[in-house]
């Protein structure tokens, strides 16, 4: 019987290569994600590390001069931070849309995978049955071939005769 081929291979093909473009951009969005969310870290640390600055040195009597310059150094770090906080939340709402993209994407390779399993079981059942056919044949030819006083399986003349 000849090989099997799959009826819908380049949808399949297409699919297969949707799935990975999906899985690409998710990735690359989720390598953003992740640096936005350490970006927002370093600065919640840089403002913790000024903030604690602040308390130490107002503790030990700073000038009014050198307290303004602090104090306008947090308020820019917490401007950045609250920056980078909405930059992590928009990526967040990128990464959650490019998974569902991905998940589609995947969904559609898998039905069309399915389609190509259910195709190849019938393929492997037409052979089985070509093969039962050709097994039959050759078992009545040789049971017609015998029942004439023909040569048997083995080549030799049946008994009896």
């Amino acid at each position: 019987m000849r090989a099997f081929r799959f009826s819908l291979q380049a949808v399949l093909n297409l699919h297969e290569q949707q799935e990975r473009q999906a899985e690409l951009v998710l990735n690359q969005s989720i390598a953003k994600l992740r640096e936005a969310e350490e970006n927002h870290k370093q600065y919640r640390r840089h403002c913790m590390e000024v903030q604690s600055a602040i308390a130490r040195l107002a503790s030990e009597g700073i000038e009014g001069g050198q307290l303004a310059r602090y104090s306008r150094r947090l308020q820019y770090l917490q401007e950045r931070r609250r920056q980078w906080r909405t930059s992590v939340e928009t990526a967040q709402g990128v990464v959650r849309k490019h998974q569902e993209e991905w998940r589609e994407a995947r969904r559609r390779r898998m039905v069309v995978e399915r389609l190509r399993e259910r195709e190849y079981q019938r393929y492997l059942e037409g052979c089985r049955r070509a093969e039962e056919r050709r097994i039959s044949e050759i078992a009545l030819r040789n049971w017609t071939w015998e029942g004439r006083g023909g040569v048997g399986k083995a080549g030799l003349q049946p008994r009896g005769r």
